[in-house]
């Protein structure tokens, strides 16, 4: 009745641009329209089998195979110097619900308690095969990179991550370090020292200016001794938190270590790596109702990429079979 309605109301503009143009501006401000969209989006989650979509093609598929090389590196040198790892976040969902990469992902996570993140960095600058290398700036978590498409100055960091303005692609893999929780501290209690935590970091960030790694030392300096130290246990507890490097939820999450450990196997690519524990339930924690096809921003700028990038991503796809 509305639509009838407003059609005979613009019946009476004169010129029939304008009465198109009133009647389009009626449908975006309608206030039906928010509920019409969630119900495309639902009808598309409960209609679509995100388990049967094809792999990702081209150059998408070239940047997953990277970094699923840089992966099976990080696997070899954990597995020989004792290190707990597990695929995290997309990287997990991908290998439960697709044996491998979600189609539209671009990045690889993984998760480390701090301690094993502390030695993997230690180790990995000795153990790394020549293609790659592990760069972890002051204030940010642990990334391992091919060279061809690394952060190679403090410079180039500071402009990629300057106002969250990504200038520079490097694909990569994510570590995520987890510390554990002290036992006398309440999940509410962890859960607000960390969002305030979150609100200090960005104006230490605002103060600081961030524009080197001198002023990223002082802001991970900071993290460190006054916003986590006070939730961080010496030993190991029956609960984590995410470092506050990596921490962005505005509730942030505390993690069960009994739905973490003992780790086991899981196929990704054909391969075999690590994962939580009780996967599922660390799926439904992380994304809710994990096998429905969940479309998110991608990581990486492929749309407006150099052509120097696209040129060395088809070098790299030439020469390892998938282009």
């Amino acid at each position: 009745m509305k639509r009838l309605f407003i059609r005979f109301i613009t019946a009476f503009i004169p010129g029939k641009k304008r009465r198109k143009k009133y009647r389009r501006r009626w449908m975006l401000d309608c206030p039906r329209r928010p509920t019409m969209l969630e119900n495309i989006k639902l009808t598309q989650e409960w209609s679509i089998d995100a388990a049967a979509m094809p792999k990702a093609g081209g150059l998408a598929r070239v940047i997953q195979l990277l970094e699923l090389d840089i992966l099976v590196e990080i696997d070899r040198i954990c597995r020989k110097h004792g290190l707990r790892y597990w695929l995290d976040y997309g990287t997990l969902l991908g290998a439960v619900r697709h044996k491998g990469f979600i189609p539209w992902d671009d990045d690889v996570d993984i998760s480390m308690p701090y301690e094993d993140a502390r030695k993997f960095a230690e180790i990995a600058p000795k153990e790394l095969k020549g293609d790659y290398v592990y760069f972890k700036p002051p204030g940010f978590f642990g990334r391992v990179m091919n060279r061809a498409f690394a952060l190679n100055t403090e410079k180039e960091f500071c402009e990629t991550y300057q106002e969250g303005n990504r200038v520079k692609n490097f694909f990569h893999v994510d570590i995520f370090p987890l510390y554990y929780l002290k036992e006398d501290i309440t999940e509410a209690e962890a859960q607000a020292a960390i969002s305030e935590g979150i609100v200090k970091k960005n104006e230490k960030k605002l103060y600081e200016d961030e524009r080197s790694f001198a002023a990223w030392e002082r802001i991970e300096k900071y993290m460190q001794e006054e916003l986590e130290k006070p939730l961080v246990s010496e030993i190991e507890t029956s609960r984590m938190f995410m470092s506050l490097e990596c921490t962005v939820q505005p509730k942030p999450r505390i993690y069960r270590v009994k739905d973490i450990f003992p780790l086991r196997e899981i196929e990704f690519e054909g391969l075999s790596f690590y994962a939580p524990h009780n996967t599922e339930v660390w799926l439904w924690y992380c994304f809710g109702e994990y096998w429905k096809p969940i479309v998110m921003p991608s990581h990486n700028s492929v749309m407006n990429m150099k052509i120097d990038e696209v040129e060395r991503l088809v070098e790299w796809g030439r020469a390892h079979g998938c282009l």
